[in-house]
């Protein structure tokens, strides 16, 4: 066994606790959501495990293989949506005080909060919505009647201050 093949190991390890703890933060999800193809790091995975099986010789070959397809296996089984602790998106938690401020789109299916200074949308089904607001009303203190108003568009905005204005011009008219 070389210093290479050690490192490996290790960062294999480091790999599986960091999957381990996002595969228990899917775990706690009661209202799931689907983000996206979870396909894609799966098959990353299983293919890196193949081609290392057909490049390396030796017991490292073997432990890798296992361990990547393990690590692919893992990853398939995460889940997104939101947990009593907060949000989780592909096993990772970000946690409703860390999200803060949690606003409800229900025009466009989707929860926005913010990650770092950067706003983050989980989309639902139209049918989840009513559960998804009753749920984070419950755990992450967001009221449960929705405040959102429907926006205006620029046209209707000034068609009806130009209507304004002409009903007042034809009353000093009169």
């Amino acid at each position: 066994m070389t210093v290479g093949d050690l490192i490996f190991y290790l960062l294999d390890a480091v790999i599986l606790y960091m999957l381990y703890r996002m595969y228990n933060s899917s775990k706690e999800i009661q209202v799931k959501t689907v983000l996206g193809p979870r396909w894609v790091i799966p098959a990353l995975f299983w293919s890196i495990a193949l081609l290392g099986f057909f490049n390396y010789k030796g017991s490292f070959r073997w432990i890798q293989t296992i361990l990547l397809a393990v690590m692919g296996g893992i990853y398939w089984k995460m889940e997104s949506g939101l947990s009593p602790k907060g949000v989780v998106m592909i096993g990772r938690l970000y946690p409703y005080e860390k999200t803060k401020p949690i606003v409800i789109d229900d025009e466009q299916h989707c929860v926005n909060f913010t990650i770092r200074r950067a706003p983050t949308p989980v989309y639902f089904l139209p049918e989840q919505m009513k559960e998804v607001r009753s749920y984070l009303s419950k755990h992450a203190g967001v009221a449960k009647k929705s405040t959102r108003t429907k926006t205006k568009t620029a046209a209707e905005s000034t068609g009806k201050k130009a209507a304004k204005q002409e009903s007042k011009s034809e009353a000093k008219a009169d």
